[in-house]
């Protein structure tokens, strides 16, 4: 992944920004299904904690022709929200190479499922210890996205991994993101 493309999302339109970038990022998830193309993609901005933890940028990495081919979709064509395509440029020396990761909380049925395979609890005990309303906090940022097969919402949270040694090639899912693989960080 020696190239790059930066795509940036204005602020000040009516539209806000984080439905800018997720409708982008749906869009983004769709053409990565279709194409099976390897793409990696980095939040350059993101900040944990912050008022705009996101940023105003979605940074995707790739080689030169699987950028090119990106950008020459008919995919962008299809996604409503305002952006602007930096060009393809070359990975700067110096860049650190860093994973970018998807992390998937569990949700209450999943909690109430190992309660009662772990420690033996009935449904309605497990109801009680892990009610709906329970709300689940992350400080971690993320992007509120649907899922087209299912139509339900879900936020698909983002950890900026630590900086590695060396640089660890791998695949990507369908959102640009992997655990083990890492992207040039700059």
């Amino acid at each position: 992944m020696n190239h790059y493309l930066d795509v940036s999302f204005d602020a000040s339109v009516d539209f806000p920004l984080l439905h800018q970038m997720a409708s982008f990022y749906q869009g983004v998830h769709l053409y990565l299904v279709e194409s099976g193309a390897q793409l990696g993609i980095t939040l350059p901005e993101l900040k944990t904690g912050a008022r705009n933890p996101l940023g105003n940028i979605v940074r995707l990495h790739g080689t030169e022709d699987s950028l090119h081919a990106f950008t020459e979709s008919p995919f962008l064509s299809r996604i409503r929200s305002p952006f602007r395509l930096s060009s393809i440029e070359q990975v700067p020396a110096g860049a650190q190479p860093r994973t970018f990761w998807r992390h998937q909380p569990k949700s209450i049925v999943q909690l109430r499922k190992r309660a009662m395979k772990r420690h033996g609890l009935t449904e309605e005990q497990a109801v009680e210890r892990y009610p709906l309303d329970m709300l689940f906090h992350s400080p971690l940022p993320f992007l509120e996205l649907r899922s087209l097969s299912t139509r339900q919402s879900f936020r698909l949270f983002f950890v900026k991994g630590d900086i590695q040694k060396i640089a660890v090639q791998g695949e990507f899912n369908t959102y640009g993101l992997s655990p083990t693989a890492t992207l040039p960080w700059f």
